[in-house]
């Protein structure tokens, strides 16, 4: 779920889905990178995407508020 969460920021960051042609698009594509999570059910490995121009914040807001409510249950 967290992860999806990412990937659908990520979309809206970029303006395009992948492989998407699109005037809005802004910024392009350049892989993941890894970023470990403890939860209250055990450690999470998120796959934070990566633009080429690295201005993608790998903190979003919607990521933490999701997580708090999943934590809080």
């Amino acid at each position: 779920m967290l992860q999806e969460l990412l990937e659908v920021e990520f979309d809206d960051f970029l303006g395009a889905k992948p492989y998407e042609r699109s005037e809005a698009r802004r910024y392009c594509r350049n892989g993941y990178r890894e970023c470990g999570l403890i939860a209250p059910v055990g450690r999470l490995t998120l796959r934070i995407p990566r633009d080429r121009q690295s201005r993608f914040p790998g903190h979003n807001l919607r990521l933490h508020r999701a997580f708090r409510t999943l934590s809080a249950q």
